[in-house]
């Protein structure tokens, strides 16, 4: 229990402060929590949420958000993945 605490904390340091660099690994990585994945959706970097399109392990219901995705690599990512 006390791990998951760390994680959650690690994670959210991530998103508030890290770098894009470090939100796209996070976005990338399959082992990442679907509940955060749906939350990097909404990043105002388009390579996290392209990473976001890309990663298996993104639930399903973020496809209609990236589907409508301002960033047309965002969208293609999400197609390639379809």
């Amino acid at each position: 229990m006390a791990q998951a605490a760390i994680d959650y904390t690690r994670i959210r340091t991530v998103i508030e402060q890290g770098d894009v660099d470090a939100r796209v690994a996070l976005a990338s990585d399959p082992r990442t929590l679907p509940e955060i994945l749906f939350f990097l959706v909404k990043d105002p970097d388009a390579r996290v949420r392209r990473a976001v399109a890309e990663n298996p392990a993104t639930p399903i219901k973020a496809g209609p958000l990236l589907a409508r995705d301002d960033d047309i690599g965002v969208r293609c990512a999400l197609a390639r993945k379809v």
